[in-house]
């Protein structure tokens, strides 16, 4: 029974070995076409995903390139704003740590310019309240779902502020 189980690894140790233990050697040809190309060759996958006119694609082939991603370099995106609720706009951006920043602005609102609500965490927000007579102030907040759905009497109760 125990030389039973003794052979069994012998033999699966066997299994686990390298598929040739002679070198390979390169075919005189290889060298010739990667001397002729400039570039090292993709796999066809890769090259077929490179050609897709997918922007996530042409990303993901670069990354597996080793090339820096085109889309970090040059000037930060302007937002896009929607429209929102109380005659406001919203828009969604991210700082320069990678926090997600919504922007709201009131169009004809007696107190609020801009509030700006950057996610810290994923209850936890900082709201930027920029008012109409030119004060800001700053609040941390677990309560607000986005800045986009939120009331303005929710708004004004964060700030520490009483409706006029």
């Amino acid at each position: 029974m125990k030389m039973l189980f003794v052979t069994a690894i012998c033999v699966g140790s066997l299994g686990c070995g390298p598929a040739s233990d002679t070198p390979t050697k390169p075919s005189p040809n290889a060298n010739a076409a990667q001397a002729a190309s400039p570039t090292p060759s993709l796999a066809p996958n890769t090259e077929r995903l490179a050609n897709s006119g997918n922007e996530n694609a042409k990303l993901a082939v670069n990354r597996r390139q080793g090339v820096e991603n085109p889309g970090t370099s040059g000037p930060k995106p302007t937002p896009q704003f929607r429209p929102s609720g109380e005659n406001s706009e919203t828009a969604v951006t991210m700082d320069k740590e990678g926090h997600f920043v919504e922007v709201r602005v009131f169009k004809d609102h007696p107190q609020f310019d801009r509030i700006e609500a950057v996610w810290i965490g994923l209850p936890l927000k900082e709201l930027r309240f920029r008012l109409r007579n030119g004060k800001t102030i700053t609040a941390r907040t677990e309560k607000l779902t986005n800045l986009q759905s939120a009331t303005t009497a929710q708004l004004l109760a964060i700030a520490g502020l009483s409706a006029q």
